[in-house]
């Protein structure tokens, strides 16, 4: 017996939204401690909300969300801690005049939250690893190799690193006891700070991080480059590499960090 009744019709389907993906979820991260090494270089220890896990590879960076209107302004900075570490992370700011995340990081204070999102990054450690790595780095630049180090220096006992941190002149110093420590924690780190511009009194290596690599040390030895600081330094290290010491360019892997 056929019914003229209709048949109730389905209800309509609709898509969940796709979830995303885990570099874009916004994290909020909680101030455990500030540590102003010197007028301009702020450090940040962060630890996840609810110590939910937070991944990165040594080498990656993070990207702070500045609350603005209309949308926020976002920002990047290099992990400068140990990627072992799943709920938390380190990082190292330097302070702009005038800068909109400059500013809303140093008015931040222990205890609050900051919104991130991340890892991003493909300037990651290179492995199998060559029997040497120089990491040569400016200013805050220094946080990208800080995290190389504190990752892999001790998982690989056989490779030689040498660390050359450039700054300006004594003002601006910092890392400079954690740098002391590193070296006694690793017996195959070689850290070398040197000043463009210092004063007279001081006693340490003068000129540019460039300036300070011995080719007898690498030419004919597998070794690695990562750079990471400002583009000048990054343009001139490449060409006397690949020019005068005819390193092969995928040895170089650099990052500008101005």
């Amino acid at each position: 017996m056929n019914s003229n009744k209709s048949q109730p019709s389905a209800a309509p389907q609709t898509k969940s939204p796709a979830p995303q993906p885990p570099s874009r979820v916004v994290h909020k991260m909680k101030i455990v401690r500030i540590i102003d090494h010197n007028p301009v270089i702020r450090e940040l220890q962060l630890q996840t909300a609810q110590n939910d896990v937070f991944s990165f590879q040594a080498g990656q960076f993070a990207t702070l969300h500045v609350p603005h209107s209309p949308k926020p302004v976002l920002r990047a900075y290099s992990f400068a801690s140990d990627d072992r570490e799943k709920t938390g992370f380190t990082l190292v700011f330097k302070k702009v005049a005038g800068g909109i995340a400059s500013e809303y990081v140093w008015r931040s204070r222990e205890g609050e939250y900051l919104d991130f999102t991340g890892p991003f990054g493909r300037v990651v450690f290179k492995e199998p690893a060559n029997s040497q790595v120089f990491l040569l780095c400016t200013g805050s630049g220094i946080a990208q190799h800080l995290s190389f180090i504190k990752s892999k220096a001790d998982l690989l006992p056989q490779v030689r690193f040498r660390l050359y941190f450039g700054l300006a002149n004594e003002a601006e110093l910092f890392y400079v006891e954690e740098l002391a420590r590193l070296q006694k924690r690793f017996a195959n780190l070689h850290c070398h700070l040197t000043l463009a511009q210092p004063s007279s009194q001081w006693r340490g290596l003068l000129g540019y991080v460039q300036e300070h690599l011995n080719p007898a040390e690498y030419l004919g030895h597998p070794a690695t480059f990562y750079l990471c600081g400002n583009g000048e330094m990054i343009k001139t290290t490449r060409k006397l590499l690949t020019e005068r010491d005819q390193v092969v360019s995928s040895e170089i892997i650099a990052e500008a960090f101005d």
